[in-house]
């Protein structure tokens, strides 16, 4: 039947964490509004504080907060407007207020400040126009002077410098995939690039006589569109190299042909099941250097996944200086695209410095209709053996009382493909015995590995 999942996924982080080692160095830079997607080869550190100085955070008045201590709509406190502060003027000079002795009426002074102006020295709060009245104006309709009914607080509407970003503070940890909102924080610092991870270089081989004629009545290759698509969602770069024949001969010039083009890893799908015309496993058995670490998981779907690799050169410790991973998926499209997310995605999170990814944690809710063959332990085909991990596509959605219920597609078939375009999640179903959860919960994945977002529905 093959190993366990735990197992290969644990043969799999191995080879990716020395494939890792091997490419530490391969970090490039990129213009800040081009990087959204790609991950973040190192911490980013911020550069200053922000902000830079102490800002208003509101349109209004600056004023000495003492000065409103004990004001009352009764008896409000009174301030003369000095002067008037503007977002990106200067900062303001104590000197171009008048002196307190020259205020008439016991008034103190104040100026009249806009949002993200720089706060002037000697006050320390700011008033919101709503919490004032005008009590004289100029001849221009501008206020004079204006009447503050209760008690301001120290630092009230104040941003004070540095209380946002501190200088030296780490903004965006290494392994972050960039998203657009660490656009916002990065873009106040002033950063115009930013090192990431160099995008993985990954061979795509389709497999199959059936893909080479095109005769009408043949199966499209569905296999290479949808790794092409997934691989650029996760900001990898990804190149079809074609189709292969059921000839050995071919398979095997062409997996050399790959593994001597300096990629970083070489997917292909199809011929590697135990047919007479699979030759997969032969061919790499016979390739110099290429080891196979698995053929044969104990998943649904996608339980002949071969996994190999080929490493060339030493060092002087004798370790190699390079590992070229070889995942060798089922033909069947359902099984390529589970053993693509589960297997062949942790390897390039590994590979490019991500931490490992968390699901969320959802209600398991099933409900084959009448007559279906669809139950929690198969995959429509009837009963299946206990100690599987399963992976099934569904729909998460979320109850007017906020709990998470995932419901899987009605048709598991890894053959029909219908279902895929209503799913948002794929289910990952553990061997009973083997998971830490609840009875009734499983862990839920997104669809797209590289943007990780459920596109939920209220149930």
């Amino acid at each position: 039947m093959g190993i366990s999942y735990s197992e290969a996924l644990h043969l799999i982080e191995s080879v990716a964490k020395r494939h890792r080692a091997l490419r530490r160095d391969d970090v490039t830079h990129m213009e800040l509004g081009q990087a959204v997607g790609y991950v973040v080869a190192q911490d980013i550190v911020s550069p200053e504080a922000t902000p830079p100085a102490d800002t208003s955070a509101m349109d209004g008045y600056a004023i000495q907060s003492y000065r409103t201590a004990g004001a009352s709509p009764q008896k409000p406190a009174r301030f003369r407007v000095v002067g008037r502060i503007r977002a990106g003027e200067a900062p303001w000079r104590e000197d171009r207020a008048p002196p307190d002795d020259s205020l008439e009426d016991d008034a103190s002074p104040c100026i009249e400040i806009m949002t993200g102006a720089i706060f002037p020295a000697g006050f320390d709060a700011c008033v919101k126009y709503e919490d004032t009245k005008t009590a004289r104006r100029n001849r221009n309709g501008q206020p004079l002077e204006i009447l503050v009914g209760k008690a301001i607080p120290h630092n009230a509407n104040r941003r004070l410098a540095g209380s946002d970003i501190a200088k030296g503070q780490v903004v965006i940890k290494a392994g972050t995939t960039l998203q657009p909102h660490h656009i916002l924080p990065l873009a106040s610092l002033g950063i115009e690039a930013i090192p990431i991870v160099k995008p993985p270089e990954i061979a795509i081989y389709s497999t199959g006589d059936e893909f080479v004629a095109s005769e009408p009545w043949l199966p499209r290759d569905t296999n290479t569109p949808y790794l092409l698509s997934a691989l650029l969602d996760m900001s990898v770069s990804a190149s079809s190299l074609g189709t292969l024949s059921d000839d050995e001969r071919q398979v095997y010039d062409g997996l050399e042909a790959a593994l001597a083009a300096g990629h970083d890893m070489v997917l292909t799908s199809g011929g590697v099941s135990k047919g007479r015309f699979d030759h997969i496993e032969t061919v790499l058995e016979k390739l110099h250097g290429v080891d196979i670490v698995f053929h044969g998981v104990s998943i649904r779907p996608g339980h002949p996944v071969l996994f190999a690799f080929k490493a060339s050169g030493q060092d002087e410790g004798g370790n190699p200086r390079s590992v070229v991973p070889i995942v060798c998926l089922p033909g069947n499209p359902g099984a390529a695209a589970a053993c693509f997310r589960f297997l062949v995605v942790p390897y390039l999170r590994i590979l490019r410095g991500q931490p490992p990814e968390v699901p969320l944690i959802a209600r398991l809710q099933q409900r084959p209709p009448p007559g279906s063959k669809a139950s929690v332990n198969g995959h429509g085909h009837g009963a299946q053996p206990p100690l599987l991990d399963r992976f099934q596509h569904g729909v998460l959605i979320t109850t007017e009382q906020g709990e998470l219920i995932v419901r899987p597609s009605h048709e598991q078939s890894p053959a029909k493909l219908g279902p895929y375009a209503s799913a948002n999640c794929w289910i990952h179903m553990k061997p009973p015995g083997s998971s830490k959860l609840d009875a009734g919960l499983v862990e839920c994945y997104p669809m797209s590995p590289g943007k990780g977002l459920f596109p939920m529905t209220m149930g």
